[in-house]
């Protein structure tokens, strides 16, 4: 199944203030060191962002940075800002990880080399995506085939919705529609909030949604998760995974992380990256983990580069697989 990208693109809390700690650097002008995020302000990435944000200066308190958000782009206006970052630790990259993987083989002409432009710092979370159904679906739907079987006679609600064209949600839908043999539409959109409400509206039957997000929709049962695509099922939930209802190639999850822009001092680097390093094994963030359901990792600097590199490859296979056409 052939996918354009003009097909794809053509269908259709207050912010928590880190702690300030003693010796917190400002540049010249007293504006706040920059936490960079390439999206907008809704979804489990703000969030963890700032909680993280928030414990950081327990383990590293010579500076403080604010979330700033910087969508656009489909989120590379971030990264090409970032390329040109200062070099003196006071901007710093949340980044989110198809950013670093699956836009290698997306994008004809990326603007930024994940492995050349940026220095890695720590891996704080890796998520799963849980598959949704929003009220509009019958509520004897308790399995994928029962959903592709309802989708076949409902045909108007044959869109799935996720965020972010070329994410682990992108290819989930591609690979479902393909091993199944069903027609699904992909529903692209800019925002996790603007999925959920289209859910909750009727405008939407299904989703594929990060498993942090719409956590309490998806336990008090208004929006009802049918699968994970992860290998494993997600602790906590009893959500059976997309592997074993019958499609072992969707075996996808994504992860949050931290970057400082390639050139940065050694004498900036080192200290920073033991910092996270010793904040992602601490109970605290353990438990900032647990509360938004993401897996720990506890990949070091060079580990994460070389995860980069072999998620860069898996991507590729599967765009080439499922025949997605470049941008």
């Amino acid at each position: 199944m052939a996918v354009s990208r003009r097909a794809l693109l053509g269908l259709g809390a207050s912010m928590l203030l880190p702690r300030m700690a003693s010796g917190a650097h400002t540049d010249p002008k007293g504006a706040a060191n920059r936490a960079i995020f390439g999206y907008g302000r809704t979804g489990l990435g703000t969030q963890l962002g700032e909680e993280i944000l928030g414990l950081l200066p327990d383990f590293y308190p010579q500076r403080t940075w604010k979330l700033e958000h910087m969508p656009g782009e489909n989120s590379i206006h971030a990264m090409r800002y970032m390329r040109q970052a200062p070099r003196d630790g006071s901007t710093i990259l949340l980044a989110q990880s198809p950013q670093m993987t699956a836009f290698s083989s997306l994008y004809r002409q990326l603007p930024y080399s994940p492995e050349r432009d940026f220095i890695p710092l720590a891996i704080t979370g890796e998520y799963a995506l849980f598959m949704a159904l929003g009220p509009v679906v019958d509520p004897a739907v308790k399995t994928l085939d029962d959903y592709l079987r309802w989708v076949e006679k409902n045909p108007s609600f044959n869109n799935i919705g996720f965020a972010q064209f070329g994410s682990p949600g992108n290819m989930a839908q591609l690979i479902l529609s393909r091993e199944k043999g069903v027609a699904l539409q992909p529903q692209v959109y800019r925002g996790t909030s603007m999925i959920i409400d289209d859910l909750l509206e009727g405008y939407l039957a299904a989703a594929f949604l990060i498993g942090g997000n719409g956590a309490r929709l998806l336990r008090n049962g208004i929006l009802r998760p049918i699968a994970v695509t992860s290998p494993f099922r997600v602790p906590g939930w009893d959500v059976p995974t997309c592997r074993e209802q019958g499609v072992p190639q969707i075996n996808l999850t994504g992860w949050y992380g931290w970057f400082l822009p390639a050139g940065t001092p050694d004498n900036i680097v080192k200290p920073l990256q033991a910092a996270m390093q010793n904040m992602i094994v601490s109970y605290d963030f353990l438990e900032i983990l647990r509360v938004n359901s993401l897996k720990p990792i506890y990949d070091s600097p060079g580990a994460i580069s070389a995860r980069i590199k072999i998620e860069q490859a898996r991507y590729a296979a599967l765009m080439e697989e499922y025949r997605v056409q470049r941008i």
